[in-house]
């Protein structure tokens, strides 16, 4: 039941917000792309193509992104159940502190999100519950092993690190009981050789590929920092002095993590877990640096200090006193996300009157283009807008949309909404205002958009804002 209800929570927090900008590269692709713009968009990505051959099917059942949210919603509910039946026992952690560990802001955020993050989840579960739950290197453990190491090259091309580390612990694990050591290399190889299989099935280019493994790491410390800092606080930003109760959660996880190694009964688990964020040190030396990808972490470290805050008999008045800082902080930031402020990657869901104001100059125009869908969905929904908005499809996707605007082009008052920002979703509008420019007239240019993230809002304010608003003359007026 109560896993159901964080279901419920997390598929409503994905129906009530509008989907962050990685999102609306696979919706596109799930339901604007034909199958040609679908391979070829596909085949310059850096992330695996089964999981949008997956979403292609999904779009088949409605038009809403709320097929692809819904799909990510029950892969997480699944991760949950699998995760808490491999770790509960072994970290001694009651199944039901699982499920309340995974309302974890950033996990309850990212669990809905159409995108990969849900499936490398689960798939780091099964590969947890065959460490961790059945007999190692058995029957069952490879078949739980050889699934996860499947499922998540088809969701990333991160995951075989985390193959070759499960591994390890596959190997350590089988060490204990004598002629384990063949069963257990097996599944490691057939593991390893499905991995390639699928590399050699994957229509990414060679080149793209081989510089995903063989560029050298760059590690910086502020990089490391953000990525554990935000993970183990939420992720949102709390304006001070609320800020400080972070502090909380990162003394409250290592603290917990300390005492577990200490106990006996629980330390290979949390040596297991340590070595698990080893690997995304690794990998954020190669420019996986935010923490929505490692949901299995985020999920699991909470369970260890919220045992303090719920056991009087084991833990002391301190221990309990962090815990409950930690949780006040945790609380809070899941208020911002769900109010849609101060969340650092994916907040910015809110238009305020003033961030609306600057609209109202195109009230006359003959059309508004929009080259970002997200920026198009938020004008319409929190600006009530009626302006004449359409929206020009991403040249990742269909190349071609851009030749459709000539006619657009010829004559009246244009203008063109988009983005501030050098992400590859920003090239669409690059293009198109290097087009606009070529036929028509540049009358005007604002910039507006606050941030409404505590943290950059204050550093950033003064030079940045979210959008940008151009007035283009075309032909006779």
């Amino acid at each position: 039941m109560l896993l159901f209800v964080w279901a419920c929570a997390a598929l409503s927090l994905a129906a009530v917000r509008v989907p962050f900008d990685d999102e609306w590269f696979s919706i596109e692709l799930a339901f604007d792309a034909t199958a040609p713009q679908l391979w070829a968009a596909l085949s310059q990505d850096v992330h695996p193509p089964w999981l949008p051959l997956l979403d292609r099917a999904l779009a088949a059942l409605g038009p809403e992104p709320l097929w692809l949210q819904g799909a990510r919603v029950l892969v997480s509910a699944a991760a949950i159940a699998l995760g808490s039946l491999a770790l509960a026992r072994e970290l001694a952690v009651p199944r039901a502190l699982f499920v309340l560990a995974a309302a974890h802001p950033l996990v309850l955020f990212y669990a809905g999100a159409a995108r990969w993050y849900p499936l490398l989840w689960l798939a780091q579960a099964l590969r947890a519950l065959a460490l961790w739950h059945v007999r190692p290197a058995g029957v069952a453990s490879g078949a739980l092993f050889v699934s996860g190491s499947v499922l998540g090259s088809l969701a990333s091309y991160l995951d075989p690190l985390f193959v070759a580390h499960d591994a390890v612990w596959l190997a350590l694990r089988s060490a204990r009981e004598r002629r384990r050591w063949l069963p257990a290399a097996g599944i490691a190889l057939i593991a390893g050789a499905a991995l390639l299989a699928l590399r050699a099935a994957s229509p990414l280019h060679g080149s793209v590929h081989d510089g995903l493994v063989l560029s050298l790491p760059q590690w910086q410390w502020r990089t490391l920092a953000v990525f554990y800092g935000l993970g183990l606080t939420g992720e949102a930003a709390l304006p001070w002095p609320w800020a400080a109760l972070g502090l909380a959660c990162v003394l409250a996880c290592g603290w917990a993590v300390l005492l577990a190694l200490r106990a006996r009964s629980t330390r290979p688990a949390t040596l297991f877990l340590l070595s698990h964020a080893a690997c995304w040190l690794v990998a954020c030396g190669f420019g996986v640096d935010h923490p929505r990808y490692a949901l299995l972490l985020w999920s699991v470290l909470p369970c260890l200090w919220l045992r303090w805050l719920l056991s009087a008999a084991t833990s002391s008045r301190v221990q309990r006193a962090v815990a409950g800082c930690a949780l006040i902080h945790l609380v809070l930031a899941l208020g911002l996300v769900f109010t849609g402020r101060g969340f650092f990657k994916a907040d910015l869901n809110r238009l305020d009157a003033a961030d609306c104001a600057p609209l109202t100059a195109a009230s006359g125009a003959r059309a508004v283009l929009v080259t970002y869908a997200r920026l198009e969905q938020l004008v319409r929904n929190q600006c009530a807008s009626s302006l004449p908005l359409v929206r020009v499809p991403s040249i990742r996707i269909r190349p071609e949309a851009l030749a459709q605007l000539e006619a657009l082009s010829s004559s009246g008052s244009l203008w063109l909404l988009s983005v501030n920002t050098e992400a590859s979703y920003a090239r669409t509008a690059a293009r198109l205002r290097e087009q606009l420019t070529a036929r028509c007239s540049l009358q005007s240019s604002t910039d507006f958009g606050r941030i409404p993230h505590p943290g950059l809002s204050a550093r950033r304010s003064t030079d940045y804002r979210r959008f940008k608003l151009e007035h283009f003359a075309c032909g006779r007026q």
